[in-house]
């Protein structure tokens, strides 16, 4: 059986959306409705199963909708099932025809009254000829019976033409064929398709009982002979319901797919690819061998099993049951997947089987990849980690994120203890209430190995050499200050309040969006206030002072994935609302690092062979349960009640499940506890062990080496990899093995075309594609000879099913840009423009690291932009997930040039990283500021002196995250100097100051504006100094706040530094760099047209040189802007204009808009007038464009530029839509990700 294992590259991502495998959380559906209550239609009714369906729910009192061609036969059925049945409606119809699905629908929902619980769909019709048969083609010709001399004789014969030459290589009845296929599909595809499109929206409206339940058939999971169109409609049935089924769970209605085997019914005479009058013998005899009723269940049994199955709500219903073994020995065909690692994508590795997805490790740039792939996120359920270390697990909360958006409402993570702590840390930022997590800490005492129906994993502890672990010292908590068991329950209990499946409709912040947006309908269900006031929580708590802040325990409860709606319980709600508060009000008890690196040895299903049924009757044994007995592993009695049977005589070549192992050795120090470990040995080669149970080992088929060049090369570690046997395939993943190959290859094609227009703005990412060592070279080494040992390459797949071994197939190419990817002309080259007056601040320069919103896309990062100040250092503004990659191949790994006279003239990322000086975090958000464990680690690791800080300045709770997330590791955040956003707000005084902006787009949320009126009490008049410093903020900070401030104005040279709430979520900020040398900066973070922003650029002595502002929307979505609080482009713009910004420069793009935005509306310019609403009219929002245009530029990745060189980016604008213009728009994102 080949394995379908899903595959891409480069880092070894994996498919990531939901798994539908997880049936336990589903309540059984007698709870939600009763049998007596329950409206059902069933299509297909007059015959058959469909007509059992019918009396079965007639017996339980329903109220019944029949449906079918065949009105004689439904009049006879309704008549037998009328005293039973709680009412009955019977409608004739064929439903291939459109306007009879219409009919059908409207007379049911007359019927019931508006609702339906429950639609079954089991019309259905079958194919029994071979498809060369259908089609005409004579299967007995093939190359096998074609002689050379016949073929020499065709090739010689030219007086013939071509037509009469090759019209024995035409089929004869191809149009049979395809009208065959076109009918099946009619009825087993189209129409239960255009049902559930007329149904669904009836079985939406009732509640969380609605149910559609199709009846497929095993043809729609294990495809078999003469049944060739019949399985195509059937598996695309199954993908369609499939699919539809995780679509539609949120809101409450299941799908449920029956596949039955043979069934005693008169299908067979409905088959599309035989004559209907045909009572030939000949036909006859088709029919009869082509569908065999030998082994069939009785259409009331498998009527009684769909019956069973829409009770409990199981998304697959398989019968009889012995076709389950034939389902797992389908899609236990499991598959390794093996990626390099890139300092923008760490290594992962994902296991892949049909129906289920596992990945180890979860750095950052996973989701980046599964976009590069075009992968959706699917049946990704379970994620395991080898360390607590945020190279291996800085993907996860985006991941988490991004994989409960798309639907899915369980995950399992598993891995060393302080994986729930660092997970927790994330709690201010990262939380669903659509979604349960599981969270497994394996510990050499209590938990060692984990088994699901796919996996058995065994956990292996590896510690460095220095370190004495202490057994009676829980790694998970404080001894001195928390008992264990009581850590974990606090733990546990923020876990619930981060991921918590109650299934809420609406979310708060779409009922605050609403709020803003003006008088809305009355919304029905419990009232959120008073919910949070119950679960002990005021929906805005104030300071001492009484002024609300912006960085309280509930400061990101607007974004909450919490909800409410009619059918859920006050209770349910509160207690989760009490979980998420606690959490984001409580610090976790503290831990300390945890140095282990665990290794995971995975065994895959046992294959349990092939049940022989002749053998088994020929030993006396029934068939029925006892079969099912032997099968599962028990031995049975014989007919004569005295012979005993076991498994392993009816039942050939068993064996146990493969095995492959992940080992991680992060250095030379954890070798000798790695290879002294006891659970390795039961894989070791029989040749290297003296014991008598040497010939019972299990081989490793594959052992992936998770280790760098040190660890390779040492002698010890050789010898522990040669004891497992030149049977196991060692893979080594790691970058000093595989080189540094670009991974993003769409993006560096894309940069490869910017760089014709310039090469200093828009530079080529660096690469390296040679390894620091030669992997081939050290597998022929005497220390491993006769091992087979090889460097991973991008796309490497291992399949362990059914037969082990590598697959190179799908390999991509090393990637080397030496040719322009594209033949567009770029004769529109920017021109210089010399500036009427200098431009203050000419040399700075900003280099957009990120400019996409909400996930990385193939062509955009998520928000990063580095501030590079000649003399003084860089700040960053936003880091997200991601950044450091980002430099990395921006600036390339070389060391500084020896002539650089400052830090700022390094083209290395360790020298760019040096002169680090600060980092502002504009709000919580995830996409904002999940890539600054990175910069930071790695800027500690940099540091010259031991003296030497770095400035972070963010919203409180973002302070909370990393002190906690130090616990678990050293990154360096004792050397990371904390500044609240909230300690650099603008005085009120100066607020009211200046004149703001009339435009009513521009109205901030009346908690802006106490946050920034409420300012006047505490903090004194403000006083402006003939220099243009504002001397106002520090009269309010305590002395440590002042000095942190203090000693970020010295090393960058500001002069001042303000803040100001901007209208996105809770905690947002703009922030304003005003510089010594006389230009100034703002950064707008996440945020609708603010006039609070407004306002902060107007204050001051010195003009806005640069407004580097988000621009999330272009103008034809301004509904969804508004929904999301984000910005239009000419939003972006008239905010420019509003503050008299010499540059507006626009970034924070969605990802739909892959290469580059429609800057200019294709609107015209006389679309109606402004109506009264807040919203502009496009004329007015062109008016704004073309006023601003020429002092405008747009971000793309990695693109640097100067203040000074800010003119020229609009005039980039023709030669882009020439070098884009011919690709089309490969959205990835959902807006609803925004």
């Amino acid at each position: 059986m080949a394995s379908h294992a899903f595959i891409f590259g480069a880092i070894l991502a994996l498919p990531l959306v939901l798994s539908r495998a997880f049936t336990a959380h589903k309540p059984a559906r007698t709870t939600l409705i009763s049998p007596e209550s329950e409206r059902v239609v069933i299509i297909g009714a007059s015959s058959g199963i469909g007509s059992e369906l019918a009396r079965i729910y007639a017996e339980r009192h329903a109220h019944l909708i029949l449906v079918a061609r065949r009105l004689e036969l439904l009049q006879q059925l309704s008549q037998e099932l009328c005293p039973s049945a709680g009412s009955i409606h019977i409608i004739q119809a064929d439903v291939t025809l459109p306007e009879d699905v219409s009919k059908v629908t409207l007379e049911s929902l007359q019927a019931l009254d508006g609702r339906v619980d429950t639609l079954i769909i089991c019309a259905g019709v079958i194919s029994v000829l071979p498809f060369e048969e259908l089609a005409g083609i004579d299967p007995s010709k093939s190359w096998k019976n074609c002689s050379p001399s016949s073929l020499a004789e065709s090739d010689a014969s030219s007086s013939t033409s071509s037509s009469e030459r090759f019209s024995h290589l035409m089929p004869s009845n191809a149009q049979a064929a395809l009208e065959a296929s076109q009918r099946i599909m009619n009825v087993n595809y189209h129409a239960p398709l255009n049902l559930t499109s007329y149904f669904l929206p009836a079985l939406k409206q009732t509640g969380p009982a609605g149910n559609i339940i199709v009846v497929s058939s095993m043809a729609g999971k294990i495809s078999a002979p003469t049944r060739s169109i019949y399985c195509g409609s059937k598996h695309a049935a199954q993908g369609f319901f499939d699919a539809l089924g995780m679509e539609v769970e949120r809101s409450g209605v299941h799908v449920s797919i029956v596949s039955p085997g043979t069934v005693s019914t008169d299908l067979r005479n409905s088959a599309v690819d035989l004559p209907p009058t045909d009572s030939s013998p000949a036909a006859s005899e088709k029919k009869e061998v082509a569908g065999t009723k030998k082994g069939a269940i009785s259409a009331r049994a498998c009527a009684e099993g769909i019956v069973r199955g829409s009770d409990l709500r199981l998304h697959n219903v398989v019968m009889p049951w012995f076709y389950h073994v034939s389902i797992v020995l389908q899609i236990v065909s499991p598959s390794l997947i093996l990626s390099t690692g890139t300092p923008d994508c760490p290594p992962s590795i994902a296991l892949c089987f049909d129906t289920q997805r596992y990945l180890f490790n979860c750095g950052e740039g996973t989701q980046r990849l599964c976009t590069e792939s075009r992968f959706k996120y699917a049946k990704l359920q379970t994620m395991l980690f080898t360390r607590v270390q945020w190279d291996c697990i800085g993907g996860l909360p985006g991941l988490l994120l991004t994989v409960s958006n798309v639907g899915s409402q369980y995950m399992k993570i598993m891995g060393p203890e302080n994986l729930l702590h660092a997970l927790l840390s994330a709690r201010f930022f990262t939380y669903r209430n659509r979604m349960e997590v599981m969270a497994i800490e394996f510990n050499e005492e209590h938990k060692r190995q984990e088994q699901d129906d796919f996996l058995r994993t065994t956990a292996v502890f590896a510690y460095p050499t220095q370190v004495a672990q202490d057994q009676s010292t829980p790694v998970h908590c404080d001894p001195q200050t928390q008992d264990p068991t009581e850590a974990r329950a606090i733990r546990e209990r923020f876990l619930t309040g981060m991921f918590n499946l109650t299934r809420f409709g609406d979310n708060i912040e779409s009922q605050q969006q609403r709020d803003r947006s003006g008088p809305q309908e009355p919304r029905t269900g419990p009232n959120l206030i008073n919910l949070l006031m119950a679960a002990g929580a005021a929906c805005t708590p104030k300071e001492a002072g009484g002024a609300p802040r912006m960085s309280d325990a509930d400061a990101d409860l607007d974004d909450a994935d919490t909800c409410v709606t009619n059918d859920t319980g006050d209770a349910s709600l509160i207690k989760g609302l009490q979980a998420m508060l606690e959490g984001r009000g409580t610090t976790q008890p503290r831990t300390r690092p945890n140095p282990v690196a665990l290794s995971y040895i995975c065994q895959c299903p046992d294959y349990k062979g092939k049940f022989d049924a002749a053998a088994a009757r020929a030993l006396g044994v029934k068939p029925g349960p006892a079969y099912r007995d032997l099968v599962n592993g028990k031995s049975v009695l014989s007919t004569d009640g005295v012979t005993i049977v076991n498994p392993e005589q009816v039942i050939q070549g068993a064996r146990p499940g493969r095995v492959f192992i992940i080992v991680d050795c992060p250095s030379t120090d954890y070798i000798e506890s790695l290879v002294h470990s006891k659970e390795f040995e039961t894989y070791y080669c029989s040749s290297s062990l003296e014991n008598d149970k040497a010939d019972q080992n299990l081989i490793a088929e594959c052992i992936v080496h998770l280790a760098g060049k040190e660890v390779m090369t040492d002698t010890r570690y050789q010898a522990w990899m040669k004891r497992f046997g030149p049977q196991s395939q060692h893979i080594i993943v790691h970058e000093e093995s595989c080189g540094q190959p670009l991974v993003w290859r769409d993006h560096a094609l894309s940069a490869f075309g910017l760089s014709e227009l310039d090469q200093n703005i828009f530079p080529l990412p660096f690469y390296d594609n040679q390894p620091s060592y030669d992997v081939q070279g050290l597998a022929t080494s005497k220390p491993l000879e006769g091992v087979r040992v090889m460097a991973a390459k991008p796309l490497m797949t291992f399949h362990l099913e059914p037969r082990p071994g590598l697959d190179l197939s799908d390999v991509v190419p090393i990637m080397e840009l030496e040719r322009p990817p594209q033949s567009v002309s770029l004769n529109h080259a920017a021109q210089s423009h010399e500036p009427d007056d200098p431009i203050p601040g000419k040399d700075v320069v900003l280099t957009a690291l990120g400019t996409g919103s909400s996930q990385a896309s193939k062509y955009r990062n998520v928000s990063a932009t580095m501030l590079s100040i000649p003399g003084h250092g860089n700040m960053l503004l936003d880091v997200g997930e991601g950044t450091y990659g980002q430099m990395f191949r921006l600036f390339g790994k070389h060391r500084p040039s020896p002539l650089s006279s400052i830090p700022m003239q390094s083209t290395s990322v360790d020298g760019q990283l040096k002169a680090l000086r600060g980092i502002f975090i504009s709000h919580l958000h995830a996409d904002h500021h999940l890539g600054i464990v990175t910069v930071i680690d790695n800027w500690n690791k940099l540091r010259d002196k031991d003296h030497d800080k770095l400035y972070l300045i963010g919203p409180t709770k973002f302070n909370s995250f990393l002190s906690e997330l130090s616990d678990t590791q050293n990154f360096g955040y004792d050397n990371v100097q904390f500044i609240d956003c909230a300690d650099l707000l603008i005085s009120s005084d100066l607020y009211h100051q200046q004149p703001g902006v009339s435009d009513p787009r521009f109205k901030v949320p009346d908690v802006i504006t106490a946050v920034l009126s409420s300012s006047t009490s505490s903090k004194p008049s403000v006083q402006i100094t003939t220099d243009g410093i504002i001397h106002n903020q520090t009269a309010t900070m305590d002395d440590d706040s002042k000095g942190r401030l203090q000693g970020l104005l010295d090393v960058t040279g500001f002069r001042e530094i303000l803040t100001v709430p901007v209208n996105h979520c809770r905690s947002s900020y703009g922030i304003s760099f005003c510089h010594n040398q006389g230009w100034r900066i703002l950064y707008s973070g996440d945020t609708r047209p603010a006039e609070s922003l407004v306002r902060l650029g107007q204050a001051g002595s010195v003009p806005v040189t640069v407004l580097l502002h988000e621009a999330t929307f272009e103008d034809d979505m301004l509904i969804e802007a508004l929904k999301k609080s984000h910005s239009t482009m000419s939003e972006a713009l008239a905010v420019g204009e509003a503050m008299s910004a010499r540059f507006t420069v626009l970034t924070h793009f969605s990802q739909r808009y892959p290469n580059i935005p429609r800057f200019e509306s294709d609107q015209s310019d006389s679309d109606e007038d402004h109506n009264g609403s807040n919203e502009p009219t496009r004329k007015d929002q062109s008016m704004t464009r073309a006023k601003s245009c020429a002092n405008v530029g747009l971000c793309f990745d990695m693109m640097q530029v100067r203040f000074d060189e800010i003119p020229r980016l609009s005039s980039f604008l023709p030669a882009l839509r020439r070098l884009y213009g011919a690709q089309g728009d490969d959205s990835t994102e959902d807006v609803n990700n925004l």
